[in-house]
């Protein structure tokens, strides 16, 4: 795991950040970890993230929370909505920018 990680984000990470590497490589293996997990399920859990033609479509509340503006409509999506499954119940809402007309 340690050596995918490395030959796959240690020479495209911004020098600034190659002092991190191993806080980097922990992170990396806790967020892979995770996502095994969610994807084990049966059914596996969903993450479900705003889509291209879903950007400046009315902002679904109900869905998602606003990140620093409010707006009646999508801007971009920050963080996806978690489902128990594909089109199943919402666990946590996700996080979206809004913007304006």
């Amino acid at each position: 795991m340690r050596r995918a990680i490395a030959s796959e984000l240690g020479t495209s990470l911004p020098r600034r950040f190659t002092g991190i590497g191993n806080h980097f490589t922990v992170y990396a293996e806790r967020c892979i970890e995770l996502v095994w997990l969610m994807y084990v399920r049966d059914p596996p859990m969903h993450l479900e993230w705003l889509t291209r033609e879903q950007e400046g479509a009315h902002f679904r509340s109900d869905l998602y929370m606003p990140y620093t503006r409010p707006g009646p409509m999508f801007d971009f999506c920050v963080w996806p909505v978690v489902r128990l499954h594909k089109d199943g119940n919402v666990l946590c809402k996700g996080t979206a920018q809004g913007k304006g007309l």
